[in-house]
């Protein structure tokens, strides 16, 4: 059995909740070995053989020893190629002075020395030992340099606890290590035990804030064991360029570090963990230029393309055949097919609140966009906002059919229509009183306050809240912000509902926006919008907007979120910067009029033929309006294709 195999065997001993409290995940050979090239590449290409006999290569989360052996592989190539052979002697060395591995696992570092040991023995080596380079202990727990934290955390010892500095005193000396790779653990904070840890963890890392995963932790360790010009280069979850959780670490990293490339793996299913990848390579260094490179893989729903696109053994393979971007190349691997693109981007700033980056055809048609928006979406609504948030959807929403409404007999005063994510099509809400669900709303309005009612008003209401009382109170928040029981979380304005008002859902694989003008409630798996002007056919007009391609294109490149199976978020935050036209030119009025009367039509239609044939003229329609070519159509159309 391949030592690889080996390696990935031994996390099969992991249960679920094992391999979950761990963050233990097995890295795709093609992508071990594609950081391991990227990350040494400047030391290899010196082509200097005693620069390469001092190289020192870190994993501080090395579980069964993948990166060390693809790193130890490397090595030995380098040395064979310069000496023309490779002798025992050499392959020790550089098991024993170029190759280091930590990780909390003591089984893992067991597996780990094996494996290293075993792909020496095959060359020759008679004897070795590992033990003082591969090590057992918290990589991330350094010990206290502050005598408040020792005092307040105990920490004269930790049974965990790594000193990094203590260990390879001989690495330090020299300014660190000259690579630092790996896998690191994706594992939420509030996973981490025992609760000492994740304290400890929050007092040492600056970017240890929020709802975070402990993986950027690891890119924080990586300044401190690096040396100055030394590379790093991880695997990590592509969150860290969109979520607000990373924001911190997004800083850390443009503050520290000089981005060299990015390669978002997005959902290719290289990975069996749960999260969308990344590959991450950077220096120590102060940033030099403003580029760098990015590269992405992104699953093609239709091939527009007469001969059908190259197979490829490794969707990574046409990136390390590209020494000098761009590509933009369409292959077939494992029966789907894949566009692979990499270029230089401009580098990501202090100001950006997420990280997004795109083919340079791209890019100019989202400049372009925005140079002829006159306005926002944000800046013509009146409020684009989640809907209620209950906490307690069991009470307040699940059980709110209309025959359970009837049997309790429940005051119809504060009882509403509610739309849930599922009832948005499309131009249209689809609810249906004998199928869908009301909520129950305890609240009104007075002054332009919210306030709760009171439920002597409504007798059943109060039976049925009281039945409730127990798990209701068990929401301690509400009142420690010093609200009622039994009132709603987020339970916006009412008045919000009696208004026209364009909705989403919270989540969505394209852009599908409805019209509401029935007053109905809307759940907090959805988002709407209230625009200022709440004339019907302005309203209208807006829906066709968010419904083109235009703005689809718009949101999926420039909104970051990207989930599993091509979904994304469609939230405040991404819908408020969408750019709209000016659509008051005179010159536009014909194409102003009939995208509302198609819109008119497209809210009521049951043919799916006409509905796409109106949907295409739509497209058409906004295309002139914001002013694109037929070249930049094309290529609007063929991002979406991804």
């Amino acid at each position: 059995m391949k030592i690889e195999h080996q390696a990935l065997s031994h996390q099969s001993q992991y249960s679920d909740d094992q391999r979950k409290l761990l963050g233990v995940h097995y890295t795709p050979d093609a992508i071990v070995e594609y950081i391991i090239r990227f990350t040494l590449r400047p030391y290899l290409e010196k082509n200097n053989l005693e620069a390469i006999r001092n190289i020192t290569i870190v994993d501080p989360a090395c579980g069964s020893g993948l990166f060390l052996l693809k790193a130890f592989d490397t090595l030995c190539s380098f040395w064979k190629q310069h000496l023309g052979c490779l002798h025992a002697r050499d392959a020790q060395y550089i098991l024993e002075n170029n190759l280091y591995g930590v990780d909390i696992d003591v089984s893992a570092v067991n597996a780990a020395k094996t494996h290293l040991t075993t792909r020496a023995k095959e060359l020759g080596v008679k004897t070795i030992n590992v033990d003082h380079n591969i090590c057992q202990g918290d990589a991330l727990v350094r010990p206290f340099s502050q005598p408040r934290l020792a005092m307040i955390f105990n920490a004269e010892s930790s049974s965990d606890e790594f000193d990094w500095h203590q260990k390879f005193p001989q690495i330090f000396a020299r300014g660190g290590f000259d690579c630092v790779v790996g896998n690191p653990p994706y594992i939420r904070i509030q996973h981490v035990q025992p609760p000492e840890r994740r304290a400890k963890y929050v007092e040492i890392y600056q970017t240890a804030r929020g709802r975070f995963d402990i993986a950027g932790l690891f890119i924080e360790l990586a300044n401190s064991l690096v040396k100055h010009g030394g590379r790093i280069g991880y695997i990590v979850s592509n969150k860290l360029l969109s979520t607000s959780g990373a924001s911190e670490l997004r800083s850390y990293i443009l503050t520290h570090y000089r981005l060299v490339e990015i390669v978002n793996l997005s959902d290719t299913k290289m990975f069996a963990a749960s999260v969308l990848p990344m590959i991450l390579v950077m220096e120590k260094r102060p940033t030099q230029g403003k580029l760098f490179v990015h590269a992405s893989i992104k699953e093609i729903k239709e091939i527009n393309q007469t001969l059908p696109p190259p197979s490829v053994e490794s969707l990574l393979e046409p990136l390390e055949q590209a020494e000098l971007p761009p590509l933009r190349i369409d292959v077939e691997w494992e029966g789907r097919y894949f566009r692979i693109e990499k270029f230089e981007s401009p580098l990501p700033t202090h100001h950006q609140r997420v990280w997004t980056f795109h083919y340079p055809s791209e890019r100019r048609i989202i400049e372009k966009l925005r140079e002829n928006a006159v306005r926002t979406l944000g800046s013509i609504a009146h409020k684009i906002s989640v809907g209620l948030k209950t906490t307690a959807d069991d009470v307040f929403i699940k059980r709110m059919t209309l025959d359970f409404l009837q049997q309790n007999r429940l005051e119809q005063e504060i009882v509403f229509p509610i739309l849930e994510s599922h009832n948005i099509q499309r131009w249209k809400c689809d609810w249906k009183p004998e199928r869908d669900l009301y909520v129950l709303y305890p609240h009104r309005e007075q002054n332009g306050k919210v306030l709760p009612v009171c439920l002597d008003l409504y007798p059943n209401v109060e039976r049925y809240l009281l039945s409730h009382r127990k798990q209701l109170e068990a929401r301690t928040y509400l009142k420690a912000s010093g609200r009622q029981w039994y009132e709603i979380w987020v339970h916006q304005s009412p008045r919000d509902f009696e208004q026209i008002k364009l909705i989403t859902p919270d989540i969505a694989p394209h852009n599908c926006f409805a019209l509401d003008d029935q007053k109905y409630f809307v759940n907090g798996t959805c988002f709407y919008i209230i625009l200022k002007d709440q004339s019907l056919n302005y309203n209208l007009l807006i829906l066709a907007l968010l419904n083109s391609r235009v703005l689809e294109f718009f949101h999926k490149a420039t909104s970051g979120n990207v989930l599993y199976a091509k979904r994304f978020r469609y939230w405040t935050s991404y819908l408020k910067t969408y750019p709209i036209c000016d659509i008051a030119q005179p010159k536009h009025s014909a194409i102003v009029k009939q995208l509302i009367e198609n819109t008119r039509k497209l809210m009521g239609i049951v043919n799916e033929q006409k509905r796409i044939s109106l949907e295409r003229e739509n497209d058409r329609l906004v295309y002139q309006l914001y002013g694109l070519t037929d070249q930049e159509v094309e290529e609007l159309e063929s991002f979406l294709l991804c």
